[in-house]
């Protein structure tokens, strides 16, 4: 049996409310499709059939060699709810060319909105959760077109994502030229922002030190030079990550590293360590330096834990990437600009400002349901999706005010003259030096 496995372009995706420079970067700098890598080499290991993978993120297009020539007997397609409008033209081309053709639709959105997806002639099957263990019953022959969720226990019995599907010279860094790839060292998350969809039953799952750390290990030999640990808490277990950089250490692996945790998952000595073992930067969801927001999205934690988190970092050595949102629900401008400053007080090397937005299957987007603010208009797209869908803010009713200030944030944080400054000194090479201007230069439009 052949499978191809498909991520689909984000030519058409939902766009943000505000349209700007970030989205559209971000976007030209994808990461490698983890979770369909993953798939593949589950399918690899535990059958004989033959699996590839198309990337439309990176120049890939479903070409005649891998439709009409390979005639694959399944096409797996990965989705959120902001890619599917293009998941779903996927699907529609693949029965276009052949009725026959198996498509099965997996990822977040289908977790969220399984009915809805099942709705379409062009979905044979829907995969809720994690894909390995339904996609293999959907092999087995299972029936139904839905899938129920299946978690795999131990995470270390997974084998290695199946890098040598996709071009890895296809992707690098967003913030770097170098080669990158991507790592899941847990899975779920343990926390219950209301702004974030966890899918129901999901529980954190980690690999142990020894399994993440091989897999760096791995990845050096391929001359891969940065990894980007996509983990939404990587530091939630203090010992697990403690033992990944004495393991790194032992080993003299020289690899840079990327991770997203939480300002209350780190301290003094834990940060001192990974810098010693290779991580150069940490994003963090502050969301806000004004406790009552933090508040009103159930953080866990205060604004002084951020800023001594930002801090500590910094003087660890490690690159600060903070993560923001302004509007949220009961916040007023004053708490907005007090953020802002705050920003700019403790001086993280990125600052990354978003409007809050109600996503679906959020706790977000049902109080916004529930008081009225709005139709279930994330269902009603997940019934008829639109090329040119773009999804509202929690701010919507004081949409140019929220623009503007959002455009004051980005000003008043990259354009000060400090920063530049100590970003000419950072600079390193030709290459950088015009990325940072082309960033500042889209910014600046």
């Amino acid at each position: 049996m052949r499978i191809l496995l498909v991520n689909p372009p984000i030519a058409h995706r939902v766009k943000s409310s505000v349209s700007g420079f970030i989205d559209s970067f971000s976007s030209e700098n994808p990461m490698p499709p983890l979770g369909l890598m993953y798939l593949a080499a589950y399918i690899e290991k535990h059958t004989d059939h033959t699996v590839k993978i198309c990337d439309m993120n990176v120049g890939q297009g479903l070409s005649p060699f891998l439709i009409w020539d390979d005639k694959p007997d399944i096409v797996g397609i990965t989705t959120t709810t902001l890619t599917f409008y293009d998941a779903l033209w996927v699907a529609k081309i693949v029965k276009g060319y052949d009725k026959n053709i198996k498509v099965v639709m997996g990822g977040p959105h289908c977790s969220i909105y399984p009915q809805e997806t099942a709705s379409f002639p062009e979905v044979d099957y829907v995969v809720q959760g994690e894909g390995e263990l339904p996609f293999m019953r959907i092999l087995e022959g299972v029936k139904g077109k839905i899938l129920e969720p299946e978690m795999i226990e131990d995470l270390d019995t997974l084998p290695m994502p199946a890098r040598h599907l996709v071009n890895l010279d296809k992707y690098h860094g967003i913030l770097s030229k170098r080669k990158t790839t991507s790592i899941l060292s847990a899975r779920a998350c343990p926390y219950h922002c209301v702004f974030c969809h966890q899918p129901k039953g999901s529980k954190w799952r980690a690999r142990s030190a020894e399994s993440v750390v091989g897999e760096m290990e791995i990845i050096a030999e391929m001359g891969i030079g940065e990894i980007e640990i996509m983990d939404d808490t990587f530091s939630y277990d203090r010992d697990r990550t403690l033992s990944i950089c004495w393991h790194i250490q032992d080993r003299g692996l020289k690899i840079n590293w990327n991770i997203r945790t939480r300002v209350d998952k780190v301290d003094e000595g834990m940060l001192h360590l990974m810098a010693e073992a290779g991580c150069k930067r940490i994003n963090y969801g502050v969301e806000s330096f004004d406790n009552r927001t933090l508040k009103t999205l159930r953080k866990g934690f205060d604004s002084s834990q951020a800023l001594n988190a930002i801090e500590m970092t910094k003087e660890a050595g490690i690159e600060v990437q903070a993560y923001l949102m302004l509007g949220s629900p009961d916040e007023t401008e004053e708490q907005m600009k007090s953020t802002i400053r705050l920003t700019n007080t403790i001086k993280p090397d990125y600052a990354y400002f978003s409007l809050t937005s109600s996503l679906p299957g959020t706790a977000l987007y049902e109080q916004g349901l529930r008081e009225g603010r709005y139709a279930d208009y994330w269902r009603e797209y997940s019934l008829a999706p639109t090329a040119n869908f773009t999804m509202r803010f929690w701010r919507e009713d004081s949409r140019q005010e929220m623009i503007e200030m959002l455009e004051y944030a980005y000003k008043s944080f990259y354009f000060r003259p400090s920063y530049i400054w100590e970003q000419l000194l950072k600079v390193r090479s030709m290459s950088e030096l015009i990325r940072k201007a082309k960033m500042a230069i889209g910014m600046a439009k």
